[in-house]
């Protein structure tokens, strides 16, 4: 459900002036070579719980964000409402007023949220160029904070502490480019926190041609774990990455089992191109555990749906193995033995599952 507008855009026409290439696109840092083969692992999926996101009005459920407590957030694409389950006990819902709209409160194109560890939950407009923090426990709008810089559009946030103290960062990965920190051109920003303002810190992961430029080749996921460091996964070209704070590469890689050999785009008539529905593509989605694994999910290249699960060390980006999900979702979130789902029956509508998983180190 990630990036509905992306997924209309696949199919459409686009101007470009630029050509035909076999090259991996995002590649101004150095590509560490990994000689992966392919480890498969059966686990065990016992269902625990399940609820009808119909039945709660939640129709096309989007943006799922799950905290460490098992705590749920999800928003009603159509409604922009957003819908909190405690402790991953289904049948305790909130609703949150949250609207469509451009006002307090209000979303035109929020493509992410992400539910922090005391009730707060972040919310991210891409077109309003806003991120707003709502307290679950009193239901309430907190803080308000517009990124004035009109070349960062918030596609994905990620929020952390640093060393497990209470200072936070905030990475925004933009589908804009532009002048940043220090007049550098990224994707990739940096936010801290002073006088409870967000003050922008730093901007890496530039690009470096013209393909990369269109919006849907920027998306992915992003994550960081305790230390502060920030590791993203690049949608459609199949790659992750993990930075230190200071935005200093520490691995790139190419997705486990994905071929870069596809071009991105293809070349139409009269200086036209298309985007290249055979292109590399991972989901994007992205996880840790306690364990420092790092779980990402896998996609057919047409359908979008979730299938498996790809697992690297997220110290070095080693490859460790593969395994399939019980039925093919529209959005996960793994944590140590829990693997909560969207999953879609065309006949009836979606469903969110909680799963125990039997069999992961």
């Amino acid at each position: 459900m990630k990036n509905i507008i992306f997924v209309i855009a696949l199919f459409l026409p686009v101007l470009s002036m630029g050509q035909e290439t076999s090259e991996t696109v995002l590649t101004n840092s150095s590509q560490v070579k990994f000689e992966d083969i392919s480890n498969w692992k059966t686990l065990k999926f016992t269902l625990e719980d399940s609820t009808y996101l119909d039945s709660h009005s939640i129709f096309y459920p989007h943006a799922m964000t799950v905290n460490k407590q098992l705590d749920i957030a999800m928003m009603a694409w159509g409604s922009r409402q957003v819908y909190y389950f405690q402790s991953g006990k289904l049948n305790n819902i909130i609703k949150i007023n949250t609207n469509r709209g451009r006002g307090p409160g209000e979303y035109e194109s929020p493509f992410d949220m992400y539910l922090g560890e005391n009730n707060m939950l972040w919310v991210a407009d891409i077109d309003l160029r806003k991120i707003d923090i709502w307290d679950l426990k009193s239901k309430k709008l907190k803080y308000t904070y517009s990124l004035n810089n009109r070349f960062i559009k918030p596609d994905q946030i990620a929020s952390c502490s640093l060393n497990n103290s209470s200072d936070l960062v905030l990475y925004v990965l933009s589908t804009q480019y532009g002048n940043g920190y220090n007049n550098k051109e990224g994707i990739l920003h940096q936010y801290d926190f002073q006088n409870d303002e967000l003050i922008l810190s730093n901007t890496f992961q530039e690009i470096s041609n013209d393909d990369e430029r269109y919006p849907y080749v920027l998306t992915g996921d992003i994550i960081c774990d305790d230390e502060g460091d920030l590791i993203y996964s690049g949608d459609f070209t199949g790659t992750l990455r993990k930075y230190d704070r200071a935005g200093n590469i520490e691995f790139f890689r190419t997705a486990s089992d994905v071929l870069i050999e596809e071009p991105l785009f293809i070349n139409l008539n009269k200086g036209m191109t298309r985007f290249n529905p055979s292109a590399p593509r991972i989901n994007g989605e992205i996880f840790l555990n306690d364990s420092d694994l790092l779980f990402v999910s896998r996609s057919r290249n047409r359908d979008r749906d979730i299938y498996g699960v790809d697992v690297y060390s997220v110290h070095t980006g080693n490859y460790m193995f593969t395994f399939d999900i019980p039925f093919p979702a529209k959005e996960i979130y793994i944590q140590n033995d829990k693997l909560i789902s969207i999953e879609f029956n065309p006949k009836e509508g979606h469903d969110l599952k909680i799963y125990n998983i039997e069999g992961l180190p």
